[in-house]
């Protein structure tokens, strides 16, 4: 089975690049085990020493009904795997999954939570589902620029710019802020200054979950950033009309601990999207809240579809901060 997967290059849907090697030496381990094993079947027991207890090892060879049906179910057993491979053909994890495990908006919450070590409250993680809501309250660092996006956005919604919130801001692009941190949260600081920078932020492959955990760690900074990230369609009931999702699928070892993260996001353009389906999206980085939760927010203007991923999953970057 496992020559079958990685003949059909079917190995990313199950394990994450890193864990392959393992996952082929498993398989040879048991080649090895199986060439025993038919040998040991094969070759019958030459001597008889009730002292050895060789008797046993007769027995296994005396056919019978017994017999025949351990081979039947051994048999059935090894071909299962590809019976069933056949039925339902191996696919990447989509919507249905991410909305049983919950889409996580907040990834930083569970950084705060393991830095603090306190409990978590379970009204700000940014996880889609109420009943897993866990994560520490989240206490802006500047509640005056986050003052600011809420007037600036407030005026630009009835056509009229805010005078509170041109000057601040103007003063806001021409210094860079300050991104405070921790022993545990430098390596974000000393991304986010470099993400500051760029006119647009584009969410990577290779540090797609650094990015996404930058972002949300310093929302209230990037607060009016331009932001561009790939992934898929993730809708629910429980979000406003105009909502989704642009989300993907981190695994850190298999799929059965893969976790979707992603950012909210809101649709400023005509063109429709649906459940599952890959989209690029771009737009400006604001906060809202979600369900109780404060979360970013991306008011996408610039929406095309773009070809499913080969690797529909993205992985921790091993390199960041070192």
């Amino acid at each position: 089975m496992i020559v079958y997967i990685t003949k059909q290059q079917l190995m990313p849907l199950y394990v994450a690049p890193r864990m392959e090697w393992l996952v082929k030496g498993s398989a040879l381990v048991c080649y090895i085990l199986g060439i025993f094993q038919v040998y040991m079947a094969a070759v019958p027991a030459k001597h008889h020493s009730p002292a050895c207890n060789c008797t046993s090892l007769e027995t296994k060879h005396k056919r019978g009904f017994a017999n025949s049906l351990s081979s039947c179910s051994a048999a059935i057993t090894l071909l299962l795997p590809f019976i069933l491979s056949y039925i339902w053909p191996p696919m990447p994890l989509s919507s249905q999954t991410a909305a049983l495990k919950g889409v996580q908006y907040a990834p930083s919450a569970s950084l705060k939570q393991w830095t603090s070590g306190q409990a978590s409250s379970p009204t700000d993680a940014g996880s889609s589902p109420k009943s897993d809501s866990t994560g520490p309250v989240y206490e802006p660092s500047n509640s005056s620029d986050q003052q600011e996006v809420e007037e600036e956005s407030q005026s630009n919604k009835v056509g009229q710019p805010s005078q509170a919130s041109s000057e601040p801001r103007s003063a806001t692009n021409a210094k860079a802020p300050i991104f405070e941190a921790d022993e545990f949260t430098q390596i974000y600081a000393d991304l986010a200054k470099q993400l500051y920078n760029k006119e647009v932020i584009v969410v990577t492959e290779k540090q797609y979950m650094e990015i996404i955990l930058t972002l949300d760690l310093y929302k209230e900074q990037f607060a009016g950033k331009r932001i561009r990230i790939p992934g898929f369609v993730y809708q629910d009931k429980e979000m406003e009309k105009g909502r989704f999702a642009i989300a993907r699928f981190s695994m850190q070892c298999c799929t059965a601990d893969a976790s979707p993260f992603g950012i909210l996001s809101v649709n400023k353009t005509k063109q429709n999207v649906k459940a599952d389906e890959w989209v690029e999206g771009e737009g400006v980085l604001t906060i809202a809240k979600h369900e109780n939760n404060q979360v970013m927010l991306l008011e996408v203007d610039t929406l095309r579809s773009i070809p499913a991923k080969e690797d529909p999953y993205v992985y921790p970057d091993l390199d960041f901060g070192s």
